[in-house]
């Protein structure tokens, strides 16, 4: 990986300098790697992976004070967001969960090799939200899942304490999704916090990040199982 792209990347984003770029290499390599046997991502080429998977999963350090929180990437997959916010700000802690067995081991496989702890739930989102050791544990759930908000909101906001928050990577007008969210925000005792709007390096590409808070206890009801989601989301 060419170091003095991926650090005028990150420069360029807004994240000060001073973070591991020895490990976000080795994780670039180990996904890199692994790719050629197992499909984690169709990003593979070097600048596009330093500006579409790092620099991206890196944008909540922009907005959000993350230091010393207890965090979660829900839907991990190859690792997005997790791998990176943990290995850029390393006062965090952060778990991880994905329902795909080999894409979690390759997860705990390269947090391990990285010494960057934490643990990986092979569970569906909805069982994971109704885990007794994770429910209403965390500072803050992050998610690239491209669930709408009312769905992901249902997932995720299960595992937050009352205070904490849901980071929701979204496209550059989630308007839609946040008008469609209010009632089931409502019913999880939640509501929209803020619109933190950002642009990748050297490219035109705007996303935002809907940051959800979380105000009281989550139902008990909740979340439900995929099919009654699925067949009446809130």
């Amino acid at each position: 990986m060419n170091r003095d792209f991926l650090v005028d990347a990150l420069t360029d984003l807004g994240i000060a300098k001073g973070f591991h770029v020895e490990l976000l290499e080795k994780y670039y390599e180990r996904v890199t790697e692994k790719n050629k046997v197992m499909n984690l991502t169709s990003i593979t080429g070097e600048r596009e992976f330093v500006i579409k998977h790092i620099c991206d999963s890196a944008a909540p350090l922009l907005f959000l004070d993350l230091r010393n929180k207890k965090c979660i990437d829900v839907g991990t997959g190859g690792g997005f967001p997790g791998i990176p916010l943990r290995i850029i700000e390393g006062s965090l802690s952060m778990d991880y969960v994905e329902s795909v067995g080999k894409k979690a081991d390759f997860v705990a496989q390269t947090a391990e090799e990285l010494g960057l702890g934490g643990r990986v739930y092979v569970k569906r989102a909805e069982d994971m939200g109704r885990d007794k050791t994770a429910r209403e544990s965390y500072d803050a759930v992050f998610a690239r899942a491209v669930s709408g908000l009312n769905v992901l909101a249902e997932y995720c906001t299960p595992l937050l304490k009352p205070g904490g928050i849901l980071a929701a990577y979204k496209g550059p007008d989630p308007k839609e999704e946040i008008d469609g969210a209010h009632a089931a925000l409502d019913e999880l005792h939640c509501r929209m916090d803020r619109l933190c709007e950002y642009e990748l390096p050297y490219t035109d590409i705007k996303h935002t990040l809907v940051v959800i808070k979380k105000h009281g206890s989550t139902p008990a009801d909740y979340p439900r199982p995929t099919a009654k989601i699925k067949r009446r989301p809130l």
